[in-house]
């Protein structure tokens, strides 16, 4: 009997659907490189941010923190803050710098709420755990020599939404005794006033001065502050 012979089957890729053009769907491929190529590379940064220093770090870090959204004048502030410090300890630096009143839950992260990296007291009104407890996890751990990450950002009052940038500025090989405060701009807004729209409308009603910032009162009460921050309420 004769072996029967199986046709050869041809493999060709399916055309594209006759609604999408040639030019249409190359776009869209170049699109969808272009998103895994951006996620690889957010993947990577995340990856190098979370191994760029360690604890017992002899460094004090200089940082410039800017309320955002805020002009005219901007508010902000120049602070030092040694590497031993917790980051609970520097939510206390940016609250005392700031003239905040402790009053609200806080997060540091990549960006305002982000899911990449979190940094935070967990806290059983928060919808998840953070990647990081702020109340071990030390700024030298995170921001190591300084030649990986120079930004964060840390949110305060999650209905109110004061974004403060956190810019490093210098990294001072020695460990200081103490965080400080070395210079400032404008006045802090008053807890619980709205959020920016509603600093915004009380400057604008002249119920405050947006000039006032006494720099050796903020000083004094930053170089007060122990590593590890506020005691628990």
């Amino acid at each position: 009997m004769k072996k029967k012979i199986q046709p050869k089957l041809s493999i060709s890729p399916e055309p594209a659907p006759s609604n999408i053009s040639q030019s249409d769907l190359k776009s869209l491929i170049n699109a969808m490189a272009a998103m895994m190529e951006e996620g690889t590379q957010r993947s990577m940064t995340f990856q190098r941010v979370k191994g760029s220093g360690k604890n017992g770090l002899k460094l004090t870090y200089q940082f410039k923190i800017s309320l955002r959204n805020i002009h005219k004048p901007p508010v902000w502030r120049r602070v030092t803050v040694p590497a031993n410090f917790t980051f609970s300890g520097f939510h206390a630096v940016i609250q005392e710098a700031f003239g905040w009143w402790n009053e609200h839950l806080y997060c540091f992260g990549d960006t305002p709420y982000s899911r990449q990296l979190t940094i935070a007291e967990p806290n059983e009104n928060r919808w998840d755990l953070p990647d990081y407890n702020a109340l071990e996890f030390t700024i030298g751990e995170f921001f190591g020599d300084g030649t990986c990450t120079q930004k964060l950002c840390y949110v305060y009052d999650f209905g109110d939404d004061w974004i403060h940038d956190i810019k490093l500025e210098q990294v001072i090989p020695e460990l200081a005794a103490h965080a400080s405060c070395l210079a400032g701009k404008g006045a802090c807004p008053e807890e619980d006033c709205g959020g920016v729209w509603g600093y915004e409308e009380m400057k604008e009603n002249g119920e405050f001065d947006p000039h006032d910032f006494h720099l050796d009162d903020v000083r004094e009460g930053v170089e007060s502050l122990p590593r590890t921050g506020y005691e628990p309420w």
